[in-house]
């Protein structure tokens, strides 16, 4: 069905099927992705660079090992996404709000980490979900992640619940890992008729200290769901 509204034209479309490794099409994200692996077949690995407290060490040591080898239905990171996981060392800080010092401390070590366009490292960073509101701009959470964004490298959150027990939540994870590195877990099988592209997008804001803040992305796929390009800007 569709409808007018605002002048532009709202189309309701059905679940379609989405193309898997080897050309396998499911409409079921979860079966497609554990039982075909990603669309994208093409071998790769990511450097993870961990980062949690000092007494956290060992369950993100345990976490990355879960992401590497799997459990359940998830068959782990190389059968799944072709991707293989590597770290060097797990960086510890006394708490989550000295990992924006971590983050400014490897980047200045190693600047050509800065802009990577292969994609092919990833901040993978402790932060605790309680402490803060979720729009408090000024918890670790945003502040790390304004920083790596600005710097032009891929990052990735881990709450406490996920590094304590990682059941079910591993493939989730590691999905995120991957995309946001590059990797394209899956496509449409066609480009939709009449179609060049799709624009996903957003906004955040804030009104805090006494003025507003207003912040706007847009995600760019092409017209068989391939993701293209990140935008976004006050």
């Amino acid at each position: 069905c569709h409808n007018s509204i605002g002048g532009f034209r709202v189309k309701k479309l059905p679940e379609p099927s989405v193309e898997f490794g080897r050309h396998h099409e499911l409409t079921d994200i979860r079966a497609g992705i554990t039982r075909f692996g990603a669309y994208d077949q093409e071998k790769t690995a990511i450097e993870l660079v961990p980062i949690c407290k000092s007494e956290l060490r060992d369950n993100m040591a345990a976490l990355i090992e879960r992401l590497k080898v799997g459990k359940y239905k998830y068959r782990g990171s190389e059968r799944t996404f072709s991707t293989r996981f590597t770290y060097s060392s797990i960086v510890t800080t006394p708490s989550p709000e000295q990992s924006l010092d971590e983050c400014k401390r490897l980047l200045s070590e190693h600047p050509e980490w800065i802009g990577d366009k292969n994609l092919s490292r990833l901040f993978l960073i402790y932060i605790p979900e309680k402490g803060y509101s979720t729009d408090d701009e000024s918890s670790p959470y945003y502040r790390v992640k304004r920083f790596l964004l600005e710097s032009g490298v891929p990052c990735q959150m881990v709450n406490t619940p996920t590094l304590q027990n990682p059941d079910w939540k591993d493939l989730n994870l590691a999905l995120n890992i991957v995309a946001k590195c590059g990797v394209t877990p899956w496509v449409l099988p066609d480009a939709i008729p009449d179609a060049d592209f799709f624009v996903g997008l957003s906004y955040t804001q804030s009104g805090r200290r006494g003025s507003e803040r207003l912040m706007g992305y847009a995600n760019v796929f092409n017209q068989y769901g391939r993701w293209e390009f990140y935008s976004g800007n006050t």
